[in-house]
């Protein structure tokens, strides 16, 4: 256990805030970060061009 404590310890001090915000965001990568922002803007694209015409029909309705 000693060992293994030892060999933890340097990189936990070192990488330990870098997993906590990793593990509090869910994100294991900065591509995997782009990837999900890539994602929620085409998502929020997607909902304004369907929503759009709805509300234009409700404005004027």
């Amino acid at each position: 256990m000693r060992e293994n404590s030892a060999w933890l310890t340097p990189y936990k001090g070192r990488r330990g805030l870098v997993n906590t915000a990793i593990h509090s965001t869910g994100d294991y990568s900065l591509i995997a970060v782009s990837r999900n922002i890539i994602i929620v803007i085409i998502i929020i694209v997607v909902v304004v061009v369907v929503a759009a015409p709805w509300y234009t029909v409700k404005w004027l309705g």
